[in-house]
């Protein structure tokens, strides 16, 4: 029995002992690979820890997302016949808003607005607005699982106080629409502290909302000096890139640091075979060097101007990106999207700047400026 088990044994040793040599070089390549990708972030001046992308904390008293968060609980808390408040107000603002917009709707958003308890929810929101800061204390160590419901309530907030915008305008008031609307796009402009791409997202399309109501009122000289700091914020271009790094950095550590339980929860995407190369940390170290190297370069890109070949140049990345590398395959975020939006947003901010300085020159032909 000896020798035959000596035959048996022997292969299967050295087997394991040349399994055992790839797998320990895979690592410290691995381990250089990722310390590469990251001093390549760095070079290019963007962070790598989850601290260096976390928003200050702020107290309390100078937080604005505790003042809409309270606002919003009210407005839910509410009825109006079988409906709460909030669901009144969403579906008159869906109306007002809308191109087939009628006077019955226009109606019945005035006659929400002067509800008391809906004119305390905006006096919240309005002193909210003019806060120092803005923290929804968000757990950022939950990486893709990490919930965002506040960023439906201010998308839904900036339709609200857009539709009460229109109907103060048509009952007379135009310097309350001004104030509203000045209200609605500074609660919105809250969202670019957090370095989330979603919370970018939200923001552009509110801007996008609060440009075509801005069609639909008078020229006030005032609203256009209150209004032009805001417009530096949202042309500024930073907070969105931040934004990149804090998707590269939130869903990297998550994913790449993942223990057992997380990884089976993924196993319904990619396949146990898929799970086995992932828990194998020799494979995961230069998956996570690749998606290192692949958000560097997509930054770079979105950083860029616009480019004809865009599309082209994306899609390239992505074609770059090694078949082993299955975890940077499921979480890469699609940037070339994220690119055109940035990049829209500079320019409605730039068109609306234009047109507030037209309307000032029509109405004093003296003007320069």
């Amino acid at each position: 029995m000896k020798p035959v088990a000596a035959k048996i044994l022997n292969p299967l040793a050295s087997i394991i002992l040349v399994l055992a040599v790839v797998y320990v070089l895979l690592v410290v390549t691995g381990n250089r690979a990722v310390k590469r990708s990251e001093q390549a972030l760095r070079d290019d001046g963007r962070p790598v820890t989850l601290e260096a992308v976390l928003p200050p904390e702020v107290p309390d008293a100078d937080n604005a997302a505790l003042d809409y968060r309270r606002a919003v609980l009210m407005l839910k808390a509410e009825k109006v016949g079988e409906q709460s408040l909030w669901e009144a107000l969403q579906e008159s603002t869906t109306d007002v808003l809308s191109d087939e917009a009628t006077e019955a709707s226009r109606e019945r958003v005035d006659a929400l607005r002067k509800r008391p308890d809906v004119e305390q929810a905006v006096a919240l929101l309005t002193s909210g607005s003019r806060k120092p800061g803005y923290s929804n204390n968000l757990d950022f160590s939950q990486g893709l699982a990490l919930q965002l419901p506040h960023t439906y309530d201010h998308r839904t907030i900036n339709r609200i106080l857009s539709a009460m915008a229109i109907a103060e305008h048509k009952a007379g008031n135009p310097a309350a629409a001004w104030e509203t609307v000045i209200t609605s796009l500074r609660v919105v402009d809250g969202l670019k502290t957090e370095p989330i791409l979603v919370s970018h997202l939200v923001r552009a399309s509110c801007f996008k909302d609060f440009q075509q109501i801005l069609r639909r009122l008078p020229y006030s000289a005032d609203a256009h000096r209150e209004i032009l700091p805001l417009l530096d914020a949202f042309e500024d271009r930073a907070p969105f890139l931040a934004s990149l790094d804090g998707e590269r950095i939130l869903a990297g550590k998550w994913v790449f640091e993942m223990d057992a339980a997380q990884s089976k929860d993924l196993s319904g995407e990619a396949g146990t075979a898929s799970i086995g190369l992932m828990g194998w940390r020799a494979i995961r170290l230069h998956d996570q060097a690749a998606y290192n190297t692949l958000m560097l370069k997509q930054t770079r890109l979105v950083q860029e101007g616009y480019q004809p070949d865009d599309g082209k140049k994306f899609k390239a990345l992505y074609e770059d990106i090694p078949s082993y590398c299955i975890l940077t395959r499921l979480i890469r975020p699609a940037l070339g999207r994220a690119k055109i939006v940035m990049l829209e947003q500079a320019a409605r901010v730039r068109v609306t700047r234009a047109g507030l300085s037209d309307a000032r020159r029509q109405r004093s032909p003296a003007w320069r400026g």
